[in-house]
């Protein structure tokens, strides 16, 4: 396993050792850019992010819509890394990859993730994107919907 992708694990798994109760000392800077797609519909996807004080955690929203006339969202997909990027997906030209993924989630319940921030966490910018995966029964093929990039400076 690559340090990167430990790191990302070790963010993530942070969460449960988080000591609640005190003060966070982060202040996290959370911008958004680029844009969303939907290859299935026409409201791309989007993505929101917001820090929590109290709990000393972000918590990131991904929203699309979500399917119908024989079209069904099956699939949804959280991507973190420590890098952005900006190239088109293959097979989908309209949707562009925003992250690096470092580490790759599937959210079986449910469109947020929250994120609580360990203390000690060194300076570190973290981004985020979302994918989701549609499918037709006419025609029994997949459509995307990405979100808008994600950035978090903490």
């Amino acid at each position: 396993m690559n340090r990167v992708l430990a790191g990302g694990l070790a963010w993530v798994l942070a969460g449960v050792l988080s000591a609640q109760g005190q003060v966070c000392p982060y202040n996290p800077v959370i911008l958004s850019y680029g844009q969303g797609c939907n290859t299935a519909f026409q409201n791309p996807a989007t993505m929101t992010a917001s820090f929590d004080p109290l709990t000393c955690s972000i918590t990131l929203t991904a929203n699309t819509f979500p399917g119908c006339c024989n079209t069904y969202l099956v699939q949804r997909l959280m991507l973190l890394g420590l890098q952005p990027d900006n190239q088109t997906v293959p097979a989908y030209p309209s949707c562009t990859l925003l992250v690096v993924p470092d580490l790759a989630m599937i959210l079986f319940t449910g469109n947020s993730l929250t994120l609580a921030l360990p203390p000690g966490l060194p300076p570190v910018t973290v981004f985020a994107q979302a994918g989701f995966a549609y499918f037709t029964t006419i025609g029994f093929n997949y459509d995307l919907a990405v979100t808008n990039g994600i950035s978090m400076t903490i």
